[in-house]
């Protein structure tokens, strides 16, 4: 293991924790490609690209093409999907061990997962998928968001 690794090993907790807590970890991802680049974004597979100066020295206009944060977090979400899918379905999780009350209701006209119990609430992170079944109750649905878009509150 190297020295960065060893560092980064020691202050990071041994588990992740289920639920959120006030201790955070912050990681810089810093990317570099060593070939020629173009990042397509758009179904259209336009370029997002934007006019700036070449320097703060130098105001020359130069064309740029703009690598969005908005459009990292959907490959990031998915990835971290998987990860709690991973998780769930390799450690069998006992989700009945956490001190937590939850009362969802059980929303038949939304098709979202909206868990009741446990059991249920296991089923439903394993289920949960981007925009037609989001569980809201899973740790990537806290973190990247899940919105009720009806007028009536999830909870009782």
């Amino acid at each position: 293991m190297s020295e960065v690794t060893q560092k980064i090993m020691s202050v990071l907790p041994k588990e992740v924790p289920f639920y959120r807590s006030p201790v955070t970890v912050q990681i810089l991802l810093l990317r570099q490609t060593h070939d020629y680049a173009v990042f397509r974004t758009e179904e259209t597979r336009e370029l997002n690209i934007a006019v700036t100066p070449a320097s703060i020295s130098d105001p020359t206009q130069v064309t740029r093409v703009v690598f969005l944060a908005s459009k990292q977090k959907a490959p990031e979400s998915r990835e971290f999907a998987a990860t709690i899918k991973y998780y769930f379905n390799a450690t069998s999780a006992d989700l009945s061990t956490l001190n937590v009350n939850w009362d969802l209701i059980n929303d038949k006209k939304s098709n979202g997962v909206q868990p009741k119990f446990f059991d249920d609430l296991r089923n439903s992170i394993l289920e949960c998928e981007l925009k037609d079944r989001l569980c809201r109750a899973c740790p990537r649905c806290s973190l990247f968001g899940a919105v009720v878009t009806e007028n009536k509150g999830i909870w009782k």
